[in-house]
């Protein structure tokens, strides 16, 4: 979308963020920022046209993240996960339903490293199975997980 006032079609940031790097980089500036103000705040400093820019740069990453979330609940879907069933995954919410996560989207979704994850995976602090050389992890192992380092925080 071009036109007057619309800044060019070009990231904010010299990266694309998709898929866990989106979901990772959003949870961080929800806990840092108001998102919601963040556009209007930095137009006062650094004038409209960067404000602008933020907020398109902000909706691009929230997009990404819900596409990605989407893909996850398809994948689900795919696996028999959810079929024919009200319960869906509220958005940036983990499914409790017996989805696999790779190390990297376990490791994004619960702030940590993915070496920190295979550890956990090999102890048993989550469910999980091996695939080749890979770890799946349970969903909701990780959502279970996730839930009691908050409630430890």
């Amino acid at each position: 979308m071009t036109g007057p006032g619309v800044p060019p079609r070009r990231p904010l940031l010299p990266a694309t963020f998709r898929g866990v790097s989106a979901v990772w980089l959003l949870r961080r500036l929800r806990e840092q920022v108001d998102l919601a103000s963040a556009p209007a705040d930095l137009a006062r400093v650094a004038g409209e046209s960067a404000g602008r820019e933020l907020a398109y740069s902000l909706a691009e990453l929230q997009e990404a993240v819900a596409q990605w979330e989407e893909r996850v609940r398809a994948r689900q879907r795919e696996a028999g996960s959810g079929v024919g069933t009200a319960e869906q995954p509220e958005s940036g919410s983990l499914a409790r339903s017996g989805h696999e996560l790779t190390t990297t989207e376990a490791a994004a979704l619960l702030g940590v490293s993915d070496g920190i994850v295979r550890r956990w995976c090999r102890e048993g602090r989550v469910r999980a199975r091996r695939s080749g050389g890979s770890w799946l992890i349970d969903s909701g192992s990780v959502g279970d997980l996730r839930d009691a380092r908050r409630g430890a925080a």
